[in-house]
């Protein structure tokens, strides 16, 4: 399998191990996220799902043309160390008083936002630790499970863990994650250096970016199926399971992280099937992906028990 070959590398393990522990750091503290805003304002939480979607769009639109042009580890060395204190905020005021919206709201809103500076840097420092070309496409393809395995693991260490620590706390895991991250970044062989790169305005990078999309045949539907599909994908995945899981096994975080977790095995079994696989009719496999991830949906929202609800999300996934 090339992208396990391709973990033989240290530089390219050291990155994929760092973002893996990381990412299930973050999705113990989305699913936690989620949980304490549904038990905070009920249905209204999918308002601070969409705050977070908000925030990461509108600094998506600056931070990529900046992260560019900044040093690209350090970019992601600060990001995380500002999102592990970030992320401690709520901690410290459950302890000191109590936690509330305001408080959830603004950390979510901070993190999604810092995220947008951390993604273009790391997706722009593989090609430093890929040997050759063969190794960047599968170092890529491993960037691309981390979310997926993190989604498997990440609830069902929640699951573990419920009964001891407090669901604020987990919070306290995203921080220590992050931390891991930076450690790993920083401890990556230095970059091979690289000449001078001509460097566009942000409006002419923008602009450049909307023709591009529109000299393509057929780009610009699949850009607005895109878009439409992560939409209904974040209110579904984002909100609807929580709320679904909520009905069925009231104030059962246990449940929600178990359901979470089906969702993400399914996602790494995909991953690695699609990942390892020759295409060559790419349309053919979004549009099979498409199908199953809406008649999952709509098996969730039909489920009326927890173990429909789990063959759901894997159906989706």
């Amino acid at each position: 399998m090339r992208m396990l070959r391709a973990l033989r590398h240290r530089s390219i393990a050291l990155l994929w191990g760092g973002q893996a522990l990381s990412a299930i750091g973050d999705e113990i503290y989305r699913v936690a996220l989620i949980w304490l805003a549904v038990h905070l304002i009920g249905e209204r939480a999918g308002y601070l799902a969409a705050a977070q979607h908000a925030a990461l769009l509108a600094t998506s639109l600056l931070a990529g043309h900046w992260a560019d042009a900044w040093d690209q580890r350090a970019t992601m060395i600060r990001v995380d160390a500002a999102r592990a204190l970030i992320v401690l905020v709520p901690v410290a005021a459950q302890l000191w008083g109590g936690l509330s919206l305001a408080v959830l709201l603004a950390t979510a809103l901070l993190v999604s936002g810092l995220g947008a500076f951390f993604d273009p840097a790391l997706q722009a420092c593989l090609p430093d630790v890929s040997p050759d070309p063969e190794s960047l496409q599968a170092a890529n393809g491993l960037m691309g499970t981390t979310s997926r395995l993190a989604r498997a693991v990440g609830p069902a260490i929640m699951a573990l863990l419920a009964r001891l620590v407090p669901t604020i706390h987990f919070f306290t895991l995203d921080a220590a994650s992050f931390a891991v991250s930076a450690w790993s970044i920083a401890s990556l062989p230095p970059a091979r250096p690289s000449g001078p790169r001509p460097r566009p305005g942000l409006r002419e990078g923008l602009a450049a970016a909307w023709r591009s999309i529109g000299a393509s045949p057929g780009m610009p539907r699949v850009v607005a199926a895109r878009v439409f599909v992560a939409a209904v994908w974040n209110l579904a995945y984002g909100l609807a399971l929580a709320l679904r899981v909520a009905a069925l096994a009231p104030g059962n975080v246990r449940a929600f992280g178990s359901m979470v977790a089906c969702y993400g095995a399914g996602n790494v079994l995909g991953a690695l099937f699609v990942g390892n696989m020759r295409r060559s009719r790419h349309e053919r496999i979004v549009f099979a992906g498409y199908l199953c991830l809406g008649t999952g949906f709509v098996a969730m929202g039909l489920a009326s028990s927890l173990p429909w609800l789990g063959a759901a999300c894997l159906l989706a996934s």
